[in-house]
């Protein structure tokens, strides 16, 4: 015998139950993701990137809930793993006989691009989509939260895998304990918070001379905490957010606990 099947008869048995429990386990998260109906069927007329499209009536659409890596439509200089996931996503809305869009609580964003989740056929989650294949990151952006809880689970089963993003060295977590930020965008950072700062308007975690976490005021209400601020003075923290610079300073807005892992005492 041949193929697959001779393969799979001659690894070992504890072997063939790990690989069954990983597609197992991708089954249970596609089904755990709640398909709600579209709002509104559309067309596609251009996809930008991996997140973002046009539709054929001049609207531009966001994707809700994740982030992917960016284009660089002028210049070329992409980040890794970009064109995959724009090509990913022309080939999963190329395969479609529908396209519908499922608004969340905020219809539009500063750039007025309408923001949405998009079904496919009724059943085809493509965000979900995206982070299974290592394509996208999980973020929670109030008050767009649909899904999000599942979401995390389905990047963190690519991650266990390492797909995509998560075997790209580029996006590897930085470590400010050691390391100065390199660039701006969409960062991944952890590091020890030397100094926090609570005022009318945000609670600030100084994580090293130069970078700073801010959670507005408006976004407070997400974080139910039993603790006060300022024991989390000394603790390592994962951050996920949009790093940027201002006065010479780095930082990066928290809008919610989904985006800020502290470590537990």
């Amino acid at each position: 015998m041949s193929g697959p099947g001779r393969d799979l008869k001659k690894a070992p048995m504890i072997g063939a139950f790990f690989i069954a429990c990983v597609l197992l386990g991708d089954l249970v998260l596609a089904q755990d993701c709640v398909l709600p109906p579209a709002v509104e069927t559309v067309h596609i007329k251009y996809v930008f990137d991996g997140d973002t499209l046009q539709l054929k009536d001049g609207r531009k659409v966001r994707l809700l809930g994740i982030n992917t890596p960016e284009l660089d439509h002028e210049g070329g200089a992409h980040e890794p793993l970009a064109l995959e996931a724009r090509q990913y996503l022309q080939r999963l809305i190329g395969q479609a006989k529908s396209i519908g869009l499922y608004y969340s609580e905020q219809r539009r964003d500063r750039y007025k691009r309408v923001l949405a989740h998009i079904i496919l056929d009724g059943d085809i989650d493509v965000q979900q989509r995206l982070l299974q294949q290592g394509l996208a990151f999980a973020i929670a952006i109030p008050p767009d939260l649909f899904n999000q809880s599942c979401y995390q689970q389905v990047e963190n089963m690519a991650r266990k895998l390492h797909r995509g993003v998560w075997g790209e060295p580029y996006y590897k977590s930085l470590s400010l304990d050691v390391h100065a930020p390199d660039r701006s965008g969409f960062r991944l950072l952890n590091g020890t918070v030397r100094q926090v700062s609570v005022t009318a308007s945000a609670v600030w975690l100084r994580l090293n001379s130069r970078v700073t976490l801010r959670i507005d005021s408006k976004d407070m209400v997400n974080f139910s905490r039993g603790e006060s601020w300022d024991q989390l003075r000394g603790r390592f923290i994962q951050a996920r957010g949009w790093l940027y610079r201002k006065r010479h300073q780095w930082r990066m807005k928290i809008h919610h606990p989904q985006n800020l892992i502290i470590e537990p005492l």
